[in-house]
């Protein structure tokens, strides 16, 4: 069953992410990194 969350959730969350995906910032460093934990922790996930 799928429960939608009221907009004011969504934009906390928004805002509890927006220095972590920053364009040319945070973007750079975190998003490589959870691609290389995903590539240890399920090999193969891209083919």
């Amino acid at each position: 069953m799928l429960h939608e969350e009221p907009q004011t959730m969504a934009d906390t969350v928004a805002g509890q992410a927006q220095g972590a995906f920053m364009p040319g910032m945070g973007d750079n460093l975190v998003w490589p990194g959870l691609m290389r934990k995903l590539a240890r922790q399920n090999p193969g996930h891209d083919r």
